[in-house]
């Protein structure tokens, strides 16, 4: 499939005309139908505004993939792609090992997170303030009368 079939294939993915695609874009209808038609060539300042706009690879949209989605850039570090590509050198049951050990632990990992989260409480703010003048030795009538109290 050609750039200009994979262009009309995702705009009516998302259910757009030619002409409100166009509008949406800001160029004319009859630019888009060049690109469509292959009769023009896309400049890279298009590609990406395609790619952008629906959310779909520029490797997608020229061919070179059939997976439409963008995919994320991480940074790697030695180790991280090493294991990698072990990862790939392995059988299918082998990866299918790893996946099972990798999504425990990260089941596991994920557990353990929203635990500390749980047990981390927010001081109401009525509390920071009275926290804040006791620090600086600050009390109310109530509070004095209250330790007097407890004194007696």
């Amino acid at each position: 499939m050609n750039f200009g079939e994979r262009l009309i294939n995702v705009r009516k993915e998302h259910g757009y005309t030619r002409e409100s695609l166009a509008k949406a874009l800001g160029i004319s209808k009859y630019t888009l139908r060049n690109y469509e038609l292959g009769a023009t060539e896309p400049g890279h300042t298009f590609l990406k505004q395609i790619s952008d706009f629906f959310h779909v690879s520029i490797d997608y949209l020229m061919g070179l993939t059939n997976e439409q989605e963008i995919l994320e850039s991480y940074e790697l570090n030695t180790y991280e792609k090493n294991i990698i590509k072990k990862y790939r050198l392995l059988d299918d049951h082998g990866r299918e090992m790893v996946d099972i050990v990798l999504e425990k632990e990260y089941e596991r990992s994920k557990a353990l997170e929203e635990q500390t989260e749980e047990k981390i409480v927010e001081m109401p703010s009525h509390l920071e303030v009275n926290a804040a003048h006791h620090s600086k030795g600050e009390f109310t009538d109530e509070e004095r009368q209250a330790d007097e109290d407890m004194l007696d």
